[in-house]
């Protein structure tokens, strides 16, 4: 492997971000380094291949990269901290290119690539800094990761977020990994992976609605939001307004 700076016993794992049709897994089979790809045969869902990569982190010699679309500092956050990476790069392809290759390569699931990469670039920034992948030799230096984060409590849970959530949520992971075609119910958009959300009812927390995107559900919790701060700030008009309200005296005139 023949990067900047790095001899052959430094540790290096790198996460290759980018569209579908960008020519992620062409740069990564020209990096000498081992290819983590989750269309790859050798895993049979996205949790084995989660489980995989997971065991990059405790390697001391690992030297491997890290196929992701990760549009989104979060998303990449989450791989690096997962894998305990030391770079990331992304390689933001044309998206009319991406298009032309994805069309060439004759999948079967065409139509779900193209609406990926539509979504790629409607949701792609760069808070975060990431850099732009150019060639393996120039990948510059290694960076920490974000710290691991740690362990929820299991006691205190959100109202509707207990173990029957977690089971149901489960239970949808498993017909999306099996290759199920499953859509969010709000926006009818295809999901794919562990990046989406188990979403209830708008007004009644003890109902479920089914699978939702990320995008939908932080959408419907920041409207849900709004609307709970203009409830509330109505109840305190309100009662102020009774609280300074000066009750007409009987008069005989």
């Amino acid at each position: 492997m023949a990067t900047s700076g790095q001899g052959p016993h430094v540790r290096v794992v790198v996460i290759l971000c980018g569209p579908p049709g960008a020519g992620k897994s062409t740069a990564a089979r020209a990096s000498g380094m081992d290819v983590y790809d989750a269309d790859d045969e050798r895993w049979a869902t996205e949790g084995d291949f989660v489980r995989g990569i997971a065991r990059l982190a405790h390697d001391p010699d690992a030297h491997a990269v890290v196929i992701r679309s990760a549009a989104t500092s979060t998303a990449r956050a989450r791989w690096r901290t997962l894998t305990q990476a030391t770079h990331c790069l992304v390689i933001a392809t044309d998206p009319d290119e991406c298009a032309r290759r994805v069309r060439a390569r004759g999948r079967p699931r065409l139509a779900r690539e193209l609406v990926g990469l539509r979504r790629w670039w409607t949701r792609h920034e760069r808070a975060d800094g990431v850099r732009d992948f150019t060639t393996w030799a120039d990948i510059g230096p290694a960076t920490a990761p974000p710290p691991r984060q740690p362990p929820r409590p299991t006691k205190g849970r959100r109202a509707g977020y207990g173990y029957q959530h977690r089971q149901m949520r489960a239970r949808w992971q498993q017909r999306i990994d099996a290759g199920e075609t499953v859509l969010c119910w709000r926006c009818g958009l295809e999901l794919h992976g562990t990046d989406w959300h188990l979403g209830h009812d708008d007004d009644d927390r003890s109902v479920y609605r089914g699978p939702e995107c990320t995008t939908c559900n932080l959408r419907a919790g920041g409207l849900k939001s709004v609307e709970v701060r203009n409830e509330r700030s109505v109840q305190n008009l309100q009662a102020i307004t009774a609280e300074h309200t000066v009750e007409p005296t009987s008069r005989r005139w």
